[in-house]
C-alpha cells in the first residue's frame, strides 16, 4: 500500500534523458529498469524503518547546505538545479535520510571476515591479476537472419566436445575454425586485465575459469566465443589496499539479500501500460494486457 506515482516516475525518466533515446525496445527496457529502482527504493525505506535507524537531521541539513554551496560556485540555484531534475527539496531530503540511513545499518556488516571473504572470492577480479587466453570466434552469416545466432552456438558446441573429448587440441581448433586473426597463434590473445582491455563478456567470461578450463559457448558483440585460460599471472593488491573496493561488494552482497527477501515478503502491483520486469532470470519486460516481448 505504498504507492509509486506517476509523476515521480515520470520525472525520473525526464532526469535519465529518455526523451533522447530513439528505439523503442530500448525506452522500453529503461523504464522497467527505473521503475525495479523505485521499487527497490521503496522497499529499502521498509527495511530501514523496521530497524528504526535514527538520523540526525542536522547531518541532512549539513549536507543540504554543502550541496548548495557547491551549486552556488556555479552560480546555480539549488529550488531551479531541483526544478530542471523533476525534484524538491523534501524528496532530496528523503533521499538523504535513506542513503544516511542505509550507511549506517550497514556498517556493521563491514567486518575484517566479511572483508576477507570478498577479497578471496575476487582477488583475481581486483588485485591486479592478468590471465593469458586463446579463443576460437565463429561470426554469424547475415544470410541466416534469426537463425545465425543460434547455428552458431551448436557449431560452437561441437567444437566444444571435440575438444574436451580430445580429438582435437584447442590450438588445432582454433586453426581450423576460428574466424579471428588469433587463429594463426592457435587463439591466443596473449595476457590482459579484468577489465578495461577486451569486450567485458569476454572477460568476465575468462576470470570465470580456471586455467585450462574450456569455456561454454557465448556470445559478444563480435561472435560467438570458446575460450580457454593457458596462463596466470597473479596481481599484487592487499585487502587493505583494496578495501573501499571490497567495502562496495560486501554492502552489494547484503542489500541484494535485503531486496530479495523483501520482494518475496511484499505484494507489488503494476498499474495497466507500465513496462516491468518479470522476475525471471531472463529478466523479460512485461507490460499488463499485452503479450510479454523481450
Amino acid at each position: 500500500k505504498i504507492p509509486i506515482y506517476r509523476s515521480e516516475f515520470d520525472a525520473a525518466l525526464k532526469r535519465i534523458g529518455i526523451e533522447r533515446v530513439q528505439s523503442s525496445e530500448q525506452r522500453l527496457r529503461l523504464q522497467a529498469e527505473l521503475l525495479e529502482q523505485l521499487v527497490n527504493e521503496r522497499l529499502m525505506q521498509q527495511i530501514v524503518a523496521a530497524e528504526k535507524i535514527a538520523v540526525d537531521e542536522d547531518e541532512v541539513s549539513k549536507i543540504l547546505i554543502r550541496m548548495r554551496s557547491q551549486l552556488s560556485d556555479r552560480r546555480i540555484e539549488l529550488d531551479t538545479f531541483l526544478a530542471q531534475n523533476g525534484r524538491d527539496e523534501e524528496s532530496l531530503r528523503k533521499q538523504i535520510e535513506l542513503e544516511l540511513a542505509l550507511k549506517k545499518m550497514l556498517a556493521a556488516e563491514l567486518t575484517s571476515d566479511a572483508l576477507a571473504a570478498a577479497f578471496e572470492k575476487h582477488r583475481r577480479e581486483i588485485d591486479g591479476t592478468r590471465l593469458r587466453a586463446s579463443h576460437i570466434i565463429l561470426r554469424p552469416d547475415p544470410a541466416r537472419g534469426a537463425d545465425a545466432l543460434p547455428a552458431l552456438i551448436r557449431k560452437a558446441e561441437e567444437i566444444r566436445r571435440e575438444i574436451l573429448k580430445g580429438t582435437v587440441s584447442f590450438a588445432e581448433a582454433a586453426r581450423r575454425h576460428s574466424a579471428g586473426p588469433s587463429r594463426r597463434q592457435g587463439g591466443d590473445v596473449g595476457f590482459f586485465p579484468r577489465h578495461g582491455v577486451l569486450h567485458e563478456d569476454f572477460a568476465r567470461e575468462a576470470f570465470a575459469l580456471a586455467k585450462g578450463d574450456v569455456s561454454k559457448p557465448f556470445a559478444t558483440p563480435s561472435g560467438v566465443h570458446i575460450l580457454t585460460v593457458t596462463g596466470i599471472e597473479p596481481g599484487n593488491g592487499t585487502p587493505e589496499g583494496l578495501r573501499p573496493q571490497l567495502e562496495k561488494m560486501v554492502v552489494q552482497k547484503v542489500v541484494s539479500g535485503l531486496l530479495d527477501r523483501g520482494r518475496s515478503s511484499t505484494k507489488i502491483t503494476y498499474a495497466p501500460g507500465v513496462a516491468h520486469f518479470d522476475g525471471l532470470p531472463d529478466r523479460r519486460i512485461v507490460i499488463e494486457g499485452a503479450p510479454r516481448t523481450e
